[in-house]
């Protein structure tokens, strides 16, 4: 099986690493909307944490931006923080990915 190659249409800087660290700063911007949603509502990391069935850890790694939540967990923290999914995680990690690919192709 011949080698992959990088479609000819991205640049060379949008190696695998790149792409990876562009979703992990999708994820770490995400995870300081919550934080932020967290604070104003007035809820402590603990209560969050109760409200979601989830552990304090998992707060505070998402708040980190080091865990990419499942559909459900994102669901119930957009609940129990009074707000839509997309106020805190506005669009998948893909577009964000594509996006930059297609303002270093223009």
């Amino acid at each position: 099986m011949p080698p992959r190659t990088r479609p000819a249409a991205l640049p060379a800087r949008f190696d695998p690493a790149t792409i990876t660290a562009l979703a992990a700063d999708f994820y770490r911007d995400c995870g300081a909307r919550v934080g932020r949603r967290r604070r104003l509502s007035g809820i402590q990391p603990r209560e969050l944490a109760e409200l979601c069935g989830v552990t304090p850890a998992t707060i505070s790694r998402l708040e980190a931006g080091t865990i990419r939540p499942r559909d459900e967990l994102r669901i119930t923290v957009a609940a129990v923080l009074g707000c839509e999914v997309n106020d805190l995680w506005p669009y998948p990690p893909s577009a964000v990915v594509h996006r930059a690919a297609a303002r270093a192709v223009a």
